[in-house]
């Protein structure tokens, strides 16, 4: 067994060119070894592996505002638009490989073309995510033949005042997509917080072309992770 600090050997002074093999040849090992290291994910049941609730019955906008779809994961957006959320158990030959038994295929007839959005909410938290590089990483499978546009948000609630830092566009081609952003949050240098305060990630819907039928897809995992480099889903 190799531990990844014996594969990182500085060059040594005068090298050859077998030396220089070697060296680069190392460099590519450890390089590798990194792809299966993973961080710790900051969203709790980041894959759904915990229902909410109400179980395996789907969540719509006749539940109103902040309904909780899955444990810890809320919806906002019932004035704005028609959909249905629903816990969906994998089949036992599912390709997707995932530690939970549940994913949610999510549905969108009608929209406004804002104020839609999933999100998580965690209280108290503003210290410890301030002025931090946050990755958030999608795995999500589009069901239709039209391109869904969709965007990572996090809001950070001081109590007293707010920021929505605000990530790119995310472009969901037909078929599935892991997609990553990364975003930047502020400094609390010269913010009053208060108890009350908390950080929100946010999935928010955007363009959704429902020009062409109903948006349909089905959502693996949501994951957030301290850096600026996405790492598996542990």
């Amino acid at each position: 067994m190799t531990f990844l600090k014996d594969l990182l050997n500085p060059p040594s002074a005068n090298m050859n060119d077998e030396d220089k093999y070697n060296f680069y040849n190392t460099i590519a090992v450890a390089l590798d070894r990194l792809t299966s290291v993973s961080n710790a994910s900051q969203t709790l049941n980041p894959n759904f592996a915990t229902l909410g609730p109400g179980g395996m019955t789907p969540v719509t906008e006749t539940d109103g505002d902040n309904a909780q779809f899955m444990q810890n994961w809320y919806v906002v957006g019932a004035s704005q638009a028609t959909y249905v959320l629903t816990p969906t158990q994998y089949p036992n030959n599912s390709t997707v490989a995932s530690s939970s038994a549940f994913y949610v295929n999510t549905t969108v007839s009608t929209y406004t073309g804002s104020g839609l959005y999933f999100y998580q909410r965690q209280m108290n938290t503003v210290r410890k995510y301030q002025q931090q590089f946050i990755t958030f990483t999608l795995s999500v499978n589009n069901n239709q033949s039209n391109v869904i546009k969709l965007r990572f948000n996090i809001n950070s609630n001081y109590g007293s005042s707010s920021v929505l830092n605000q990530g790119p566009a995310l472009y969901l081609q037909p078929g599935w997509n892991m997609i990553t952003t990364t975003l930047e949050t502020d400094s609390l240098n010269g913010v009053t917080v208060t108890s009350g305060n908390y950080t929100e990630f946010q999935l928010s819907f955007e363009d959704l072309d429902l020009g062409v039928g109903t948006v349909n897809f089905d959502l693996y995992y949501i994951k957030t992770e301290f850096g600026q480099i996405a790492t598996p889903l542990n």
